[in-house]
């Protein structure tokens, strides 16, 4: 997983020419055909201007420098097709076919919290109890009257704590041990996980509070935490191609290589993640796909092959008033729908799905790229496509007026916290936006101080003082909003 929630961002493109694309599934109906046609030939942003057409699935592939992708899509309640596209390693001109392997990177804490839910609902633990009371082979360095953490923090990112992502390890580095990661150790990359502020307050993305609820598992179980998750959450979804583990570059095809945003690949084919919980599930969009619709049956009390409908529904509930953050999802309302996603980046690869918890539907992408933008053009496309209930047409915006001068007013480094920050620069007649880790995008006036980008939904609206300076913008997404100030 790299840096961001990203229910938030993911995606990238590549391909030079059509007979680049492939197929994970060779026959579909017509009318399937007709679909899938539909969906590759409109892919559009959720915010578009007059001037902006939608685009194919192959320009955007090319545009984005994305080599691979993988899409299931669901209605119905059912699997209506699956399609590879691209290639799942360059230098061997191999295939995306439909068993591919990509890292779902932080797609893997839906996972989790269905198999840390699981011994809730077996009452191996207490979701609201100390995390200490199940850790024994590690314990969590409370400082003086900290208020206590618990299970049900660490899975809905309300714990307080430090450490947004893991940066992974290359094949031939030395992998530390999930209590060196822990407390910050070598060979371990991440700083050691602390607490930043009281537990139950906010939402904070944590990667580090997952793999405490890593720990916490096997602590209270005695397994391995890759086997209990087959054992558990996998098998019973019939997820068989899917593990958490290290992949193996020197296995060839089934692994997919990883590619920079450029779409170069990166050093040793891909990272590998020890931080299993948080960034560690190899998959398919077709597995995710089974979990996706036992999620929306368990919701409707019609399957339980993991979680009984009550703890499916406490997967499928904001955990804190005014939020979008739930215990390893994410909720969205679109008119009078919800729908529950996670998205996911870890380095070279990006995905992302979405499930509708009453009617039905549902997406999964995932692509072997470092840039995420094209896996929302996707959702775009098939949200249209597949008329979701509370999905929009893009929105078609008029441009604002700005001069050059009034653009460079914008320009400059607002920090959300020591660890994210934002840089703001200028384009033509744009501002170009960049987040860590990630390339710039644009972003385009539509009044004075608010600006819409088209790679991701949202807004960003800059305040001012009394004086009429530019000190902080405020970034408007998925229903919440978070602030960074202008710090140079």
């Amino acid at each position: 997983m790299k840096v961001f929630k990203t229910s938030g961002m993911l995606m990238i493109v590549m391909l030079a020419l059509t007979n680049n694309f492939s197929f994970a599934q060779s026959k579909f109906s017509k009318k399937t055909q007709q679909k899938i046609e539909a969906v590759e030939s409109n892919l559009a942003a959720s915010t578009m201007t007059k001037e902006q057409p939608t685009w194919t699935l192959q320009e955007r592939m090319e545009t984005y420098n994305v080599q691979g992708l993988s899409i299931a899509v669901i209605d119905g309640g059912e699997i209506q097709w699956t399609k590879g596209y691209g290639f799942t390693d360059v230098a061997s001109k191999t295939k995306v076919e439909s068993n591919t392997l990509f890292q779902a990177a932080s797609i893997s804490k839906s996972l989790n919290a269905m198999a840390i839910l699981k011994l809730a609902q077996d009452q191996e633990i207490n979701l609201d109890a100390d995390i200490n009371d199940y850790l024994s082979t590690w314990k969590f360095p409370y400082e003086s009257g900290n208020k206590p953490i618990s299970t049900a923090h660490l899975l809905s990112h309300t714990a307080g704590l430090n450490v947004h992502g893991f940066p992974g390890y290359t094949f031939e580095e030395p992998k530390p041990s999930v209590i060196q990661i822990l407390n910050g150790e070598s060979p371990s990359n991440t700083e050691a996980i602390k607490s930043l502020f009281e537990p139950g307050i906010r939402y904070q993305y944590s990667g580090g509070g997952t793999l405490i609820s890593q720990l916490i598992l096997e602590d209270v179980t005695h397994k391995k935490y890759s086997d209990f998750l087959k054992e558990k959450v996998l098998s019973p979804l019939q997820m068989n191609n899917s593990f958490f583990g290290a992949g193996d570059p020197k296995k060839g095809s089934m692994f997919s290589t990883a590619y920079e945003n450029d779409g170069t690949e990166v050093e040793g084919k891909f990272h590998i993640y020890p931080e299993l919980a948080a960034a560690g599930l190899w998959t398919t969009p077709t597995d995710l796909a089974k979990f996706i619709i036992e999620m929306q049956l368990s919701a409707k009390n019609q399957s339980n092959k993991v979680l009984n409908q009550d703890f499916t529904k406490l997967m499928l509930s904001p955990f804190i008033e005014s939020s979008d953050i739930s215990m390893g999802t994410f909720i969205e309302k679109h008119g009078e729908e919800l729908y529950f996603t996670h998205s996911g980046a870890n380095w070279g690869f990006n995905c992302i799905y979405i499930g509708g918890i009453e009617n039905g539907k549902g997406v999964v992408i995932m692509a072997n790229s470092d840039n995420p933008q094209i896996l929302y053009e996707i959702v775009t496309s098939v949200t249209t496509v597949y008329g979701w209930e509370g999905y929009d047409l893009p929105e078609i915006k008029d441009l604002y007026p700005v001069s050059d001068d009034q653009l460079n007013e914008y320009v400059g480094e607002y920090s959300i916290n020591e660890q994210i920050k934002i840089n703001i620069a200028t384009g033509d007649k744009v501002l170009m936006l960049t987040l860590p880790g990630r390339p710039a995008f644009e972003i385009y006036p539509e009044s004075k101080d608010k600006f819409f980008p088209i790679a991701l939904p949202g807004q960003i609206e800059f305040v001012r003082n009394d004086k009429n300076e530019i000190i902080k913008l405020i970034v408007h997404a998925n229903g919440s909003s978070t602030s960074a100030n202008k710090t140079k």
